[in-house]
């Protein structure tokens, strides 16, 4: 995504809060217009992201795969049976490694597709790690 591009699922978020923040009736509804429409971009945007994975999944294709992930030390992946994979460059050798060892993949059809868009807060933390304890009565 560009620069000039707005994330549509983060634009549904800064739009739910700007109707959230306003008191001023008309700008609460101009905001609830364009919140709708930003709803429907962002499910489209998810739609099509999940059509372009499934599409490389069945073509059995790394580099249509590559375009679905990013490219970011973030992304985490779990195949079936196998566990947690971390790093863009560690995912993208999983699917090379199943692709290839496969014979092709089986026939999967994503059907009755429905997107929920959730907005969480995401906290950062460098060069720490976070452990919660939760205290049994």
């Amino acid at each position: 995504m560009s620069a000039e591009q707005t994330d549509p699922v983060l634009e549904v978020e800064r739009l739910e809060n700007a109707i959230a923040a306003s008191t001023e009736p008309d700008e609460q509804k101009e905001l609830a217009e364009k919140l709708g429409m930003s709803r429907m971009s962002a499910e489209m945007s998810v739609l099509s992201a999940n059509a372009a994975f499934y599409d490389a999944f069945q073509s059995c294709d790394v580099a249509k795969m590559k375009a679905v992930w990013s490219d970011s030390d973030d992304v985490t992946c779990v195949h079936p049976g196998h566990p947690l994979i971390s790093g863009a460059d560690l995912v993208l050798n999983s699917w090379r490694a199943l692709f290839s060892s496969a014979g092709g993949m089986p026939k999967l059809e994503a059907q009755r597709q429905r997107v929920v868009l959730r907005c969480v807060e995401i906290n950062q933390c460098v060069g720490c790690t976070r452990q919660f304890f939760t205290k049994s009565r």
